[in-house]
């Protein structure tokens, strides 16, 4: 096994990340957290797999390239976050509920979870702002987070720790309409 972890996620298209780095500044987050997203960090979470040896990524890889699923939208909604206590360990926007991308990631559990994702709570779609709290003071993060965009592929990322950008997209999988024979 490598140190290297894996997951599976949507990007944020880039046009949207001045967008959300702007949604970033106004919340002053770099002050509240030790772990601000990097613009081209920005995805939504499918399954989370963790590590993986490059016989079970090659193997992951050839799953998820046959799996078939159809193109849909996403749209953020709220800012929200995260955790008990008096500041939320992740401040995130919402992404509005979607039957195509709960399908979609009905399907990557399917074959994620053969490779080690584990769902330790319910799948809650979001992009995360920040996360790892630096400041104890009570503070909650509210506000409108308004953006859509068409959804045409999946992707496999790699996380390389202690790297900024973190997030190092090594596959992408189109979605397409299934076919029925």
């Amino acid at each position: 096994m490598s140190n290297a972890h894996y997951f599976v996620g949507i990007p944020v298209p880039s046009k949207y990340h001045a967008y959300f780095i702007n949604l970033q500044q106004t919340l002053e987050l770099e002050h509240y957290y030790r772990r601000v997203t990097h613009a081209t960090d920005l995805h939504c979470t499918l399954s989370f797999i963790g590590e993986l040896s490059s016989d079970q990524l090659q193997q992951l890889q050839q799953l998820l390239s046959e799996l078939k699923s159809k193109p849909f939208s996403m749209s953020t909604t709220e800012i929200a976050g995260f955790g008990e206590g008096k500041i939320p360990r992740v401040v995130y926007t919402a992404v509005e509920g979607n039957q195509a991308l709960d399908e979609l990631e009905q399907k990557l559990w399917a074959v994620t979870s053969r490779f080690g994702a584990d769902r330790k709570s319910p799948y809650v779609p979001h992009v995360t702002l920040a996360k790892r709290t630096r400041q104890i003071e009570d503070i909650r993060f509210t506000g409108q987070a308004q953006v859509s965009w068409e959804v045409a592929e999946f992707c496999l990322f790699r996380v390389n720790k202690g790297m900024r950008p973190s997030y190092e997209q090594i596959a992408s999988f189109p979605l397409q309409l299934e076919l029925f024979q």
